[in-house]
């Protein structure tokens, strides 16, 4: 992977994780509807003075052989404790079966979909996009001033940094919060399997396919 494809990703995931960090704070809040009325909800009684909180109940521990945790590696991107639980709770063959066979519709958290739903990429066919950006790339190549023509490749180029940064963005929310893990590694590994990266000078020493 190039440098300024980790950067992009880099930047991506702190894009993705502040959104989300904000998204989900607020959609844990209580409803003021759901919120007991303090006519009807019952007095609590007093603490005692220099009483301690009671501890919050922890959660049962999830516990995975070594052999199940580095199953889970080998079909994710990372064990992780929602995806422990179900596979703790469906068993090997069937959470593999799941991952080998995921539904139509993408298992994701409604705020990492929003933001993707959000990005042009996602509500834009491809054709819209990439039709009008190799017309602007013909027509830059015609212009005979250098400068103009310096500064038309300038906005090219930042219409391209921009769709890098929407695929980027996109990609990694699905490969951190997708519950289709498998599904997620193959496209990933299929798309660096059938493409080549624009920053390698010359590209016919790659293998054609």
């Amino acid at each position: 992977m190039t440098r300024p494809t980790q950067l992009v990703l880099l930047f991506a995931g702190a894009f993705g994780a502040l959104m989300l960090g904000a998204s989900f704070g607020s959609a844990q809040q209580v409803p003021p509807a759901a919120q007991p009325s303090p006519a009807l909800a019952p007095a609590a009684p007093a603490a005692p003075a220099g009483a301690q909180p009671a501890p919050a109940a922890a959660k049962p521990a999830i516990t995975l052989s070594p052999a199940d945790l580095a199953f889970i590696d080998r079909v994710t991107w990372g064990a992780n404790e929602s995806t422990a639980a179900e596979f703790a709770a469906l068993g090997r063959d069937r959470w593999l079966e799941r991952q080998l066979h995921p539904g139509p519709k993408d298992r994701l958290p409604a705020a990492a979909l929003a933001i993707i739903n959000g990005l042009p990429i996602a509500t834009h066919p491809v054709t819209e996009i990439a039709w009008p950006l190799a017309a602007q790339q013909r027509n830059t190549s015609q212009i005979p001033d250098p400068e103009q023509k310096k500064t038309q490749q300038q906005a090219f180029q930042q219409a391209l940094n921009e769709l890098g940064r929407q695929a980027a963005t996109r990609s990694l929310l699905r490969d951190l919060y997708s519950a289709d893990q498998l599904r997620e590694k193959m496209t990933w590994f299929w798309f660096n399997h059938f493409n080549a990266s624009p920053q390698v000078r010359h590209p016919r020493n790659h293998r054609r396919l």
